[in-house]
């Protein structure tokens, strides 16, 4: 009932937001604090546990920096988890400070990108990646909304700032890294960037496999993991379905987005990252799983923009292609039981 009452919620807001423009700020607002505090007063997720247990060895054994930062796997994300014991914070206090970082650095980007209308993102959002990452994986849930952050800088000219929003954004998850080589592309001229992508991706596949044999040559565990080899083919078909659906859909809004410009200049550059996305998925699928299905999960998130733009649209088919593929979205994100029986944390667990 209550994943029923969000997505009612967020439709609701979504509907607010495109037929009365004078609500779509303060809804779009509303909404970033409804799921602040649906992720950040979570009593339980599929990620939970791992996190308790990072939590709590960082308490107990008290360590000397540097090395107590790193038992959060990421040194910001450390550095975030430290502060809040000193502050006498817990584990909850530590899921509502991820859920503010991470949808309140995303509500800035989506305010960018569509003009203050962010209910509707937000609505894609939940549909696609929400409870993967703000929900789950709170860690690259971050790096994701910095990224966010990053690419409008790029798009814009600004390279310093998404050079230092990326850095960042490795800070609170190391796989954030790789948008810099990806993203670079987009320094290229509009006509040697297709030429650019197929030189940097394929780059990229050979140093991540290279990468890969090296580490596994020298911890002979990570060869026989059994989360590293075996992806079966429905999720390369599904990933490539996806893509494929996308694509039509950016095909789509190359006419009628002159109000969204901002947005329309991250079509195909969102475009692009799913697609490095799909590659690696391809390219490391049986030699590392776990890692390309990280990565392509990444990535894919860049979609985002791309479906909310399509349903801002005024003609039918990009709103309908982007309700098809909300829907899909939805349905990846349940069939793996993302959506576990919700329990609200109780406000005194913040603190003690």
């Amino acid at each position: 009932m209550p994943y029923l009452m969000l997505f009612a919620w967020a439709i609701v807001a979504a509907m607010l937001a495109r037929v009365t423009p004078a609500l779509r700020r303060p809804v779009g607002a509303a909404m970033a604090a409804t799921l602040v505090v649906f992720a950040g007063m979570r009593a339980d997720s599929v990620d939970y546990a791992g996190y308790r247990e990072m939590f709590d060895w960082m308490v107990e054994l008290d360590l000397d920096y540097p090395e107590r930062l790193f038992f959060a796997k990421d040194v910001l994300f450390g550095v975030l988890m430290d502060a809040l014991q000193r502050a006498g914070g817990n584990l909850q206090a530590l899921f509502l400070a991820a859920a503010l970082l991470s949808v309140g650095l995303k509500q800035l980007a989506f305010a960018r990108a569509f003009g203050g209308n962010t209910a509707v993102p937000w609505l894609v959002t939940l549909c696609l990646s929400f409870f993967l990452h703000d929900f789950t994986q709170i860690r690259t849930a971050i790096a994701l909304a910095l990224c966010f952050l990053a690419l409008q800088h790029l798009v814009a000219g600004r390279v310093k700032r998404w050079l230092w929003l990326t850095l960042a954004a490795a800070g609170f998850h190391l796989s954030a890294i790789l948008f810099l080589p990806v993203a670079g592309v987009l320094l290229f001229a509009p006509r040697r960037r297709g030429m650019a992508w197929a030189v940097m991706t394929g780059g990229l596949v050979l140093a991540l496999m290279g990468l890969f044999q090296l580490v596994a040559s020298i911890d002979l565990r990570l060869a026989s993991h059994g989360e590293i080899t075996g992806l079966n083919w429905t999720a390369l078909a599904v990933a490539t379905f996806k893509l494929a659906l996308l694509t039509a859909i950016a095909l789509t809004l190359r006419h009628g987005t002159q109000r969204l410009e901002a947005a329309a200049r991250l079509v195909w550059p969102c475009v692009m990252f799913v697609a490095t996305g799909v590659v690696l998925l391809f390219a490391l699928h049986d030699m590392a799983s776990a890692l390309a299905f990280r990565l392509y999960e990444f990535f894919d998130a860049f979609s985002i923009f791309v479906i909310a733009l399509g349903l801002m649209q005024r003609h039918a088919v990009p709103v309908l292609l982007s309700l098809g593929y909300c829907a899909f979205g939805v349905l990846l994100q349940w069939l793996p039981g993302l959506f576990t029986p919700y329990q609200f944390a109780p406000l005194a667990s913040l603190f003690g």
